[in-house]
């Protein structure tokens, strides 16, 4: 078994002891990808135009002669797009919407946020994009909720009763049914 190298300890006067290179630097954390929220607004509308001008080419079959054709669909906006656009990460851009040191960048954040799922909206109410798609990306919810108060998941039965008498007698089979 080959021996475990170690690093030679700290002697006095050496730097390494209360460890203050920190101190010494200049700046710290990276610079900023947007100096400016103009910057950052020009981009993402350079994103947009590249989406307008580079669509999706969907391989179809038209016609009685099943005759191949290629559709043109509109590219969607998305913030992995964008992100890969500005040669960063998508957290990266989400961080410019959300943290303290960035918020000159919060409204320009939120109007491409806005674009972005105008855009995929659109696309889904008009046919071009999967309804399903992008209902789930878009954080929005289509349905029913079949769940009762109490998890059982069963329909709840309304009863009237037309007097006080019937009333009562019902009361007691639900309150026995309740006890088992």
């Amino acid at each position: 078994m080959a021996k475990k190298e170690t690093r030679a300890k700290a002697q006095p006067g050496d730097k390494r002891i209360n460890n203050s290179f920190w101190m010494n630097r200049s700046k710290h954390g990276r610079d900023k990808i947007f100096s400016t929220p103009e910057i950052l607004w020009e981009t993402a509308l350079e994103y947009f135009q590249l989406c307008e001008d580079s669509p999706i080419l969907k391989h179809d079959f038209k016609g009685g002669m099943a005759r191949e054709v290629y559709i043109e669909i509109p590219r969607p906006y998305t913030w992995q797009g964008l992100s890969s656009y500005c040669d960063c990460t998508s957290v990266t851009l989400l961080n410019y919407g959300k943290l303290e040191p960035y918020k000159d960048f919060f409204s320009t954040l939120a109007r491409i946020d806005d674009c972005i799922r105008d855009q995929k909206l659109t696309g889904a109410t008009t046919g071009l994009y999967n309804a399903a798609i992008v209902t789930r990306d878009l954080g929005l919810k289509d349905g029913v909720d079949l769940s009762s108060s109490d998890g059982s998941m069963a329909p709840k039965a309304n009863v009237i009763v037309s007097d006080a008498k019937t009333k009562e007698a019902l009361d007691k089979i639900i309150s026995k049914i309740s006890k088992k």
